[in-house]
């Protein structure tokens, strides 16, 4: 809308044209690595999360579903005195991304002022990961948990 109202309708094309990719971050906390407990999840719970054998082709994990292991925080007297206020977690994050690649299907879409959840519906068929995507695939590689990925996603 900011464009719209600043550039007019035949400039417009100049921001879509000369953007190349939208990155979007967030910072998730990492487990202590001292208390943390891994533990199997149940076939219900990959269900619920969407975790299945194309899910992980998707992702470039080579895993089958029954590989998986997440990890949970606990807390002991190591993490306690960390800043972050988090008992389980240490006094770090890690990074999750979300990268759209500005393909010309998308900029078709946005030529045409497509709605954002068209847009997001037509990068997802041309493979685009989302911030979801990012932090599940840090949860099943056991650098962040469950919980971090629900909160921060």
């Amino acid at each position: 809308d900011y464009f719209r109202w600043n550039m007019g309708k035949r400039d417009l094309w100049l921001v879509h044209e000369g953007i190349k990719a939208i990155v979007s971050r967030r910072f998730i906390a990492v487990p202590c690595p001292h208390c943390m407990q891994t533990y199997k999840p149940s076939p219900p719970l990959l269900s619920q999360l969407g975790i299945n054998e194309d899910y992980l082709i998707k992702m470039q994990l080579k895993l089958s579903s029954d590989d998986i292991t997440f990890v949970k925080a606990i807390g002991c007297e190591q993490c306690a005195r960390n800043r972050t206020g988090l008992p389980g977690y240490q006094d770090m994050s890690t990074g999750i991304f979300e990268v759209l690649f500005m393909d010309r299907a998308v900029k078709d879409a946005i030529k045409k002022d497509a709605h954002g959840s068209e847009i997001r519906k037509i990068a997802k068929e041309h493979g685009h990961l989302t911030l979801r995507d990012s932090a599940l695939r840090k949860a099943i590689l056991g650098e962040t948990t469950l919980e971090q990925v629900i909160c921060c996603s």
